[in-house]
């Protein structure tokens, strides 16, 4: 059985995040039954005062509430099981980061949360980011000692583990400009067609293009389409 660093079960849970939100367009209206059949905790949260409103089944049953309930305790639920550190220092830093409101960017925290009746915080692990196309955060939660176990049963559920960790640190690495290129490129334009696009000079298309086949050290436009469609750039 193979060994995995903190560091790669921590960037597994990431790769998994970004999994499960391709995986809610793929399903389309059937994406909550999708999230169902997700071995770990994932809650939508509005960007606008960062108020969970729906937990999958795990969720269901590692909270003890239902999505009635929730959407019914609103911010009753955060100030009665969150911890007091979670609930006036780890929120709060998330507000610059919905600020930015970059479709690439991942926050990751650790929390303290009770279940409902209990009255001790257990430590559980968070990743987020905004879900594409909607006011939404999409979270993936786990228990610390949680992470390595479910994301082999996760890997049975979604697929596309191994290109996607190869590459995460590299996707990671691009800048959001270079991601709005990058998608460009994959779809089959031209850099006079992107430079249109985005406003900017065909030498600074070329730049990024460069820049890009360097970071993610894709060698043809066939690598490029297979990267940006695994981290869901493209259809």
């Amino acid at each position: 059985m193979s060994y995995r660093t903190d560091f790669e079960i921590l960037i597994g849970q990431r790769i998994d995040l970004l999994r499960i939100e391709k995986g809610i367009k793929e399903h389309g209206d059937d994406w909550q039954d999708f999230l169902d059949d997700i071995p770990g905790f994932v809650h939508l949260n509005k960007k606008s005062g960062i108020l969970v409103h729906y937990i999958n089944e795990t969720g269901i049953k590692e909270t003890g509430f239902t999505n009635v309930e929730l959407n019914e305790m609103g911010y009753n639920y955060q100030e009665n099981h969150l911890d007091p550190f979670t609930l006036h220092v780890t929120v709060k830093s998330l507000v610059p980061f919905i600020e930015r409101d970059n479709d690439n960017e991942i926050f990751t925290f650790s929390q303290g949360h009770r279940k409902r009746e209990e009255k001790e915080f257990e430590h559980i692990y968070t990743a987020t980011k905004p879900l594409r196309g909607t006011d939404n955060l999409i979270s993936y939660s786990l228990q610390l000692d949680q992470l390595g176990e479910l994301s082999k049963k996760v890997d049975r559920v979604l697929g596309e583990y191994k290109f996607m960790h190869r590459y995460f640190l590299h996707y990671q690495s691009l800048t959001p400009r270079e991601i709005e290129v990058l998608t460009f490129i994959a779809l089959g334009d031209t850099n006079k067609r992107i430079s249109e696009k985005l406003f900017i000079s065909k030498a600074t298309v070329k730049q990024h293009r460069k820049n890009i086949k360097r970071k993610i050290e894709c060698r043809n436009i066939y690598e490029l389409v297979k990267f940006a469609q695994a981290f869901d750039l493209i259809k």
